[in-house]
């Protein structure tokens, strides 16, 4: 199974006065962004879709993930440690935040402490899900269900990092590798995207990734306003589609 890396250098909405023509440009765009040269750097792949260019680069040490618009725009970059590497230096982090507690965690540290709770690692896990309770207040709180080749478990972590309880069972059920070219956060980014929603709105939100027919999916569920939405995500296209 691929390993799905969650030190995610940020989310970075860079405006440019000069368009996009070909994916060579787009390309070129994404290595002058991240400081490569064609000596330092290689092109894993790219793409055009639905008017934007895809852009995947890596050096010795790290992945680039861009997302590049027509008009030059740079929609989002993910910076990831390859794998047996040191984690980047943090720059800006897009993650759940509460707005009346301190000293909180997001999403992707609340899964790292479970799955160290448990003596794991991510690259030992299939399908994982994410639910964010009580998301923006002090009371937050993070379930968080995760699955290996034969136990199932169960975890409940405050965004303070406490672990208010814990569950593991036998897994009976046969697990699939879960491939992605993209991370949690793309995902849910795709996912209200597509609806015009930011992420400041939600009240409650739940992340799942799942293989179905050998097909890697997010699927996003998120309450505005008592209002449920249900997405679908491409794990590695981000395509999206309404879950009806």
């Amino acid at each position: 199974m691929k390993k799905i890396m969650m030190l995610i250098v940020g989310l970075l909405l860079v405006g440019c006065s000069k368009s996009v023509a070909t994916i060579d440009e787009a390309v070129a765009l994404a290595k002058e962004n991240a400081n490569l040269t064609d000596e330092n750097s290689e092109l894993v792949k790219s793409s055009y879709d639905d008017d934007k260019y895809f852009v995947e680069l890596v050096d010795d040490n790290y992945v680039y993930r861009y997302v590049i618009d027509d008009d030059g725009k740079i929609e989002s970059f993910v910076k990831e440690a390859k794998k047996n590497t040191e984690p980047p230096v943090k720059e800006t982090i897009q993650e759940p935040t509460t707005t009346n507690a301190t000293n909180t965690i997001g999403r992707e540290e609340a899964l790292e402490q479970a799955l160290a709770y448990f003596g794991l690692t991510e690259d030992q896990v299939y399908e994982i899900e994410i639910d964010e309770d009580n998301l923006h207040t002090d009371r937050l709180v993070y379930k968080i269900d995760f699955e290996t080749a034969d136990t199932e478990y169960e975890i409940d972590v405050k965004a303070d990092g406490t672990i208010l309880n814990d569950k593991q069972e036998r897994n009976n059920d046969k697990v699939t590798a879960f491939v992605s070219s993209f991370s949690r956060t793309d995902a849910i980014d795709a996912a209200l995207a597509a609806n015009g929603h930011n992420y400041e709105e939600i009240d409650e939100l739940t992340l799942k990734q799942v293989v179905y027919f050998d097909q890697s999916y997010y699927e996003i569920e998120y309450e505005i306003g008592h209002q449920d939405y249900e997405m679908i995500v491409d794990a590695n296209t981000l395509e999206t589609r309404a879950d009806n």
